[in-house]
């Protein structure tokens, strides 16, 4: 839902910037000077909007993003709060025994789907930044205190 989002924005912002540079080019094409300029301005206007409102989106989306990460860390249940890590340890439970164990039997690893490399990759990236952060900021606050 949230990478579809991502990606619905991009190709948003990609259209709009194509639309613009095609009419840009057919502005150019009017014999009038003056009215070359006032088309321009115009589209300069329009696409500044057009810009300000997809970063509104994007705004918003990050949002409601961060208060729904926000009420996972604080909810009472265990589950929802460690759901990522657990899925981490899962992912690298998977590579480990399927490039580690299996061959030590004789066992030829599966070849893993590519995508199972990058989720595996961004989450515990994503985990590890995470927590450098939080550490960080710890440290900070102590020594300011």
């Amino acid at each position: 839902m949230i990478a579809e989002g991502i990606t619905l924005l991009t190709k948003v912002a990609q259209k709009v910037g194509s639309f613009f540079e095609g009419a840009k080019a057919a502005v150019d094409l009017l014999p009038d000077s003056a009215e070359k300029v006032m088309a321009k301005v115009e589209m300069a206007k329009v696409e500044n909007q057009l810009t300000i409102a997809l970063a509104e989106v994007e705004l918003e989306r990050d949002k409601s993003l961060n208060a729904l990460r926000a009420a996972e860390v604080t909810s009472d249940s265990w589950l929802t709060r460690n759901y990522r890590p657990i899925c981490i340890v899962a992912l690298v439970g998977i590579i480990v025994v399927d490039f580690g164990f299996f061959p030590m039997f004789g066992k030829v690893p599966h070849e893993l789907p590519e995508d199972l490399w990058w989720l595996t990759g961004a989450l515990v990236g994503v985990k590890f930044i995470g927590r450098s952060a939080e550490k960080i900021a710890a440290t900070t606050a102590k020594s300011k205190a």
